[in-house]
């Protein structure tokens, strides 16, 4: 699994710059894609952290997320998020 850093960017679909931070990388047991969650350190109307998920990879070693489009790779990272909170860690 390629690792990618804990502070990276990502453009937005006007141009600028957003800078995310890494919260857990894992890899998909169902198409065995590296999924990355992560966080803009937005908060929501309702007080929450934004998170987001993408598949992600490396091409010509510029960083790429792509979106999930596989339904039980979403339930997955659901699980894996829902584990990593009743553990106590922040997600």
């Amino acid at each position: 699994m390629a690792e990618i850093p804990e502070i990276f960017s990502v453009l937005a679909e006007d141009g600028s710059e957003i800078k995310c931070r890494t919260i857990l990388m894992f890899q998909s047991p169902e198409t065995e894609k590296d999924i990355a969650v992560y966080t803009d350190d937005t908060i929501s109307e309702d007080g929450l952290e934004n998170i987001y998920a993408s598949y992600y990879f490396y091409d010509d070693e510029a960083l790429r997320l792509e979106d999930i489009d596989n339904e039980a790779d979403w339930v997955f990272v659901q699980e894996v998020l829902a584990e990593v909170t009743e553990d106590g860690e922040e997600a």
